[in-house]
């Protein structure tokens, strides 16, 4: 798959057996479709390795990642629509949709931690220290860390912009809470 103009898949190493029934349609996809497919796709290079055992596929991407494929028992039809298939891939492993930090809870109540909504409208805009945070967050951050890298007054502008924007989201959180009446004990 492209990414930004470039096509992450750069080598492919086909294996298969010259005269196994298992690498009979792998045999066929060489002999009539790889050629076409390899003009197509420039930028992958290709390698075809004879051997013995079941016919499998390696791919290698720009990233470094690797993926492996059997066509065992595959028709050149199939072998095709693999190869298609590894070519549109992107070149890393894909998150389950469970594995996202975001989910779909939304809560409207007010809790000891303050309110909390998973919503766009009280998404917190980003300045550019927090994107440049953002892209280095597997690292970690202490504040002498932070402040050598941004300095002092970054630190401090960033610092109070967080803190601007937590009160915004706040003072709109409350505003939209329901009002509740009073309740007054009569004697």
């Amino acid at each position: 798959m492209a990414r930004n103009g470039i096509w992450e898949l750069r080598e492919v190493l086909l294996r298969y057996c010259a005269s196994s029934g298992s690498s009979r349609g792998v045999r066929e996809f060489v002999e009539h479709d790889l050629i076409s497919f390899a003009a197509k796709n420039s930028q992958i290079q290709f390698q075809t390795k004879i051997q013995g055992g079941h016919p499998c596929v390696y791919a290698k991407y720009v990233t470094g990642y690797e993926r492996q494929r059997s066509l065992k028992n595959m028709s050149a039809e199939e072998v095709g629509q693999i190869f298609q298939l590894l070519r549109d891939t992107l070149g890393r492993r894909v998150p389950a949709h469970n594995e996202f930090g975001t989910g779909v809870v939304e809560k409207t109540g007010v809790s000891v931690q303050g309110v909390w909504r998973n919503r766009p409208e009280f998404a917190l805009p980003e300045t550019n220290e927090m994107l440049e945070l953002r892209k280095r967050r597997h690292r970690d951050y202490s504040v002498e860390r932070v402040v050598d890298e941004f300095g002092l007054e970054g630190f401090v502008r960033m610092t109070q912009k967080l803190l601007e924007q937590r009160e915004k989201v706040h003072l709109a959180a409350l505003a939209e809470m329901p009002k509740k009446e009073r309740v007054v004990p009569t004697e």
